[in-house]
């Protein structure tokens, strides 16, 4: 892969700053980078002009496994730019890190989120436990004192919060093996992110360039 295939957006972040103190260009949207078909948006959505500090909202949209994702959680960070703090390398040093940071928070959701659906047959929820499934799933968590001492309470309230209790506990022991199951899922499974990963690798090579001048 060469550097001319990441499109990358010559930004003057000045004039950027400037323009906010003059209240223009208030939510503007910049392409910062584009491969293939990951882009990486950056807009300014808050600027203290008392501190001299904007925060822009850089945001990931992609597609992984032909689903496009269009910058919903987690696919996006806040950078805050304070103009006596940072000089424009700096800056863009720093925002290309929180980039390959972004992508790399983003990788491991979409990891996670692939191992929970792979086994989402063996989770239990604290929702799913009626009156009826509650003895029967104490017991097999190994909680059938509690569920006898049930019987015993005399307060509603009490015996209410006891019971919501109870259900928390008894699905913290059942899904054991989904977590177990979950974990190995991810450590076996090979992935490829394709685009994603690519533009994080330019980019990565970018943050390491602009350290070096700032």
């Amino acid at each position: 892969m060469n550097d001319v295939d990441l499109y990358e957006l010559k930004i003057d972040w000045l004039k950027v700053i400037d323009m906010a103190f003059d209240r223009k260009g208030w939510g503007m949207n910049y392409v910062l980078y584009k491969y293939g078909n990951t882009v990486i948006n950056c807009i300014m959505t808050t600027f203290d002009f008392k501190n001299k500090e904007a925060t822009f909202k850089v945001t990931a949209n992609y597609t992984h496994n032909g689903v496009p994702y269009t910058g919903g959680w987690p696919d996006y960070t806040s950078v805050n730019y304070k103009l006596d703090n940072f000089s424009i390398e700096e800056f863009k040093a720093y925002i290309n890190r929180r980039i390959v940071t972004l992508i790399s928070a983003i990788k491991e959701s979409l990891i996670l989120e692939a191992a929970k659906n792979e086994h989402d047959e063996l989770r239990y929820w604290t929702f799913q436990i009626n009156k009826e499934k509650l003895p029967i799933l104490a017991k097999e968590a190994g909680f059938e004192k509690e569920v006898k001492f049930i019987d015993n309470i005399d307060d509603d309230k009490f015996r209410e919060t006891y019971i919501d209790d109870l259900k928390d506990r008894i699905v913290d022991v059942l899904n054991v093996p989904y977590h177990e199951a979950v974990d190995a899922f991810i450590d076996s499974a090979v992935w490829d992110f394709g685009d994603l990963q690519k533009l994080s690798d330019q980019v990565s090579k970018r943050t390491t360039t602009e350290s070096q001048k700032a």
